[in-house]
């Protein structure tokens, strides 16, 4: 009995760490989407790659069926039209418990490109032009002011920002190549995920984007 708790108890624990140290970003190559999960600026997570099926894929703000393949570390999948893309998950990892004993769960929302000024209404960052360098931080719709921000440059060097009074953040082009957002947020929630009652939801935002 006592090691069946134990055990539950670690798994319960990796659960947690998994959700707070992983990140979904996306990449694209033509038609093929990469959809990754793990360290933006280290490595994907091979082990982890498989629970990157479902979700909800948005082109242009148009929602697409999806067919994964399972690669070595992340899952790929074909997107046929032009602009940018939306992937949306909130059941890649169970619902763990946090410090004060309630439950928790993470919300993905991965985007790539900044051609469109649309968008928002999860959590995203919003380009304030096409292609532009700055971005408004958004959530359901609402500008994130004050919140921290990691960037990776495409030499994956990484560095903290934040986002001013009005949500908004620069981005400085140091040099060509991806360049990857991520910020969290965590809200109060009295809802169902994964056939679990949660307290509260944490929203995982990136963006990933080519600077030429």
């Amino acid at each position: 009995m006592f090691r069946t708790i134990v055990l539950g108890a670690i798994c319960l624990a990796a659960t947690t760490v998994s959700a707070q140290a992983h990140e979904v970003w996306l990449e694209r190559d033509a038609t093929t989407l990469h959809v990754y999960l793990g360290d933006p600026d280290g490595k994907p997570d091979p082990e982890a790659a498989p629970r990157l099926t479902g979700g909800q894929l948005l082109v242009s703000g148009k929602s697409q069926s999806v067919s994964y393949q399972l690669q070595s570390d992340h899952q790929t999948t074909t997107v046929a039209a032009n602009g940018d893309v939306r992937w949306q998950h909130n059941t890649v990892w169970e619902p763990w418990k946090t410090d004060d004993g309630k439950s928790q769960a993470a919300v993905y929302h991965a985007r790539y490109g900044r051609s469109e000024t649309t968008g928002g209404e999860g959590y995203e960052f919003v380009p304030v032009a096409a292609n532009s360098d700055t971005f408004v931080l958004k959530f359901q719709g609402q500008p994130v002011a004050n919140k921290t921000v990691k960037l990776v440059d495409p030499d994956k060097w990484t560095r903290q920002v934040a986002t001013d009074g009005e949500g908004r953040i620069t981005v400085p082009a140091r040099s060509k190549g991806e360049y990857i957002l991520i910020a969290e947020n965590e809200t109060p929630a009295d809802v169902t995920v994964g056939g679990q009652k949660v307290d509260s939801l944490l929203h995982i935002a990136t963006l990933t984007y080519v600077a030429d």
